[in-house]
């Protein structure tokens, strides 16, 4: 059940995003099994996305090889000289890194799924051709990237291709293969959101050193569409329209936080459980974080306690607080210390898991119980949760999306 005050679930429960945007790309053939393909190397050298007259994109242009390469070069610099980093064993050389993870990428967000991009990349690299992409051509719109556990686990395969298929050598990087894919796809997603070389790349190094997710080039844009009308309907059902948190809300308009979500969490002897929770928010969904020191706005408050529990106990939690474009500003979660009856089995059982996860993604944009997944009593985030946070999460502050997925940015 929930209420202004909280969402409280509703019985000790137990279980599983991105939304990708839709878009058409030119095809070509590979030169070789770690060169470019002929679908990267022609896109106009300014990386930006080709509008019609009427002002809508009819394609994601990703940007010329040598840009991303050249990326790669001052993030493997920035990892040994900025992070002081020790080098890595890896088997994929640069130049075949940054363009597998690119052509990865170029797949996702044209419509293919993990497991559909994967098997094209690998078809690639096996001298097969530059395969179809899997969607049809869409308007123009903020690109949605998918969740980063998934890249991350198409680089583990590209490392084992590179080792086991075409036996190449190891060789050293400063770069981790985590923050080899998290950043390059991040690079990546700036530069399909109207960002150019420098611009994407000065938004990715603020982000290694801490400074919060800057807004793609493209975040001003006061109109589009999402082409995951699922994605758009549940915005509107989960987000706008849900009855949680509606005295501190507007009910026609998105709420999110800015990323990353300003986090103050008192101290408790549950801190280890709400930590490992956030990171699965993070990992699963992007809903990147970072710890506060103090009690001040902007923030998500998670302290410890039994007041406005359920007689079940577990936990609650709401948005209370936003600016004048409805983002959120204040935000509240309270847990039982232990758990409760959820954790009664052991913190690593299913209720306890779903206790700390549940409640968090009710301050992160999901305001009500919802039939699927995690937020409606599941232990995981169901893939239309995460396609529903991405949509969310790539609009801008103040949009309404309505149910054939167009969205228009209110006046405040």
């Amino acid at each position: 059940m929930t209420t202004d005050r909280a969402f409280r679930l509703l019985s000790p429960v137990v279980l599983l995003a991105a939304v990708v945007v839709l878009v058409q790309f030119g095809c070509g053939g590979p030169k070789t099994p770690t060169g470019p393909t002929t679908a990267l190397s022609v896109i106009p050298e300014t990386g930006r996305v080709a509008a019609a007259s009427d002002g809508i994109a009819r394609s994601v242009a990703f940007p010329p090889r040598n840009e991303p390469f050249a990326f790669r070069q001052e993030l493997e610099a920035k990892y040994r000289d900025g992070l002081g980093r020790q080098p890595q064993s890896t088997f994929v050389d640069l130049e075949g890194d940054i363009v597998w993870i690119t052509e990865y990428t170029r797949y996702r967000v044209n419509g293919c799924n993990h497991d559909q991009a994967e098997a094209r990349v690998m078809q690639q690299i096996d001298g097969l051709g530059v395969q179809p992409v899997c969607g049809a051509e869409q308007g123009g719109r903020n690109i949605s990237f998918p969740p980063r556990n998934e890249p991350f686990a198409f680089r583990q395969s590209l490392e084992a291709k590179y080792r086991d298929g075409l036996h190449r050598f190891a060789q050293s990087s400063y770069v981790d293969l985590e923050g080899d894919i998290v950043w390059i796809t991040e690079y990546t997603r700036y530069r399909v959101n109207n960002c150019s070389h420098a611009e994407a790349t000065t938004r990715v190094f603020a982000q290694i050193d801490g400074r919060g997710v800057a807004p793609t080039c493209a975040a001003g844009s006061a109109s589009g569409w999402i082409s995951d009308l699922q994605a758009a309907r549940d915005i509107i059902d989960w987000n706008m329209a849900a009855a949680g948190g509606t005295s501190f809300r507007k009910q026609d308009r998105i709420c999110r936080w800015e990323l990353p979500v300003p986090v103050y969490l008192q101290d408790g002897p549950d801190r280890d459980r709400v930590i490992a929770a956030l990171d699965y928010w993070r990992d699963q969904a992007g809903m990147s974080y970072r710890l506060i020191p103090s009690d001040v706005l902007p923030r998500l408050l998670i302290r410890f306690g039994m007041d406005g529990l359920p007689p079940w106990g577990g936990g609650r939690a709401l948005v209370d607080g936003t600016n004048a474009n409805n983002s959120s500003k204040s935000a509240l979660a309270v847990y039982q210390p232990g758990g409760g009856t959820y954790c009664q089995l052991g913190t690593t059982t299913a209720g306890c898991l779903m206790l700390y996860r549940h409640e968090l993604g009710h301050t992160l944009g999901i305001y009500i119980n919802t039939p699927v997944g995690l937020m409606g009593g599941a232990v995981e985030l169901s893939d239309r949760e995460k396609r529903m946070m991405a949509a969310l999460y790539a609009l801008p502050h103040g949009a309404r999306v309505e149910a054939d997925g167009t969205w228009q940015v209110l006046p405040q």
